[in-house]
């Protein structure tokens, strides 16, 4: 589910080849930034617990998780 924030502006970016007016590419390009800090914030809130990014062993793993400063 991490994959989803980091390839949707690849691929917006990809996109915004072929978009040839300039103010819909704008437009274009902030709703792809909005819809991935969206679905980032979204991934973060849900799972309280944190997100592993990578486990290197059962007891070394990187985990991003919040740390209660904003509550």
């Amino acid at each position: 589910m991490l994959l989803i924030p980091v390839l949707l502006p690849l691929l917006g970016g990809l996109v915004l080849f072929f978009l040839k007016d300039e103010k819909v590419r704008r437009v274009f390009g902030m709703t792809i930034v909005l819809v991935a800090s969206v679905c980032a914030g979204a991934m973060c809130l849900s799972n309280p617990g944190g997100i592993t990014l990578l486990t290197v062993s059962p007891g070394l793993a990187v985990t991003l998780r919040p740390d209660g400063l904003g509550t």
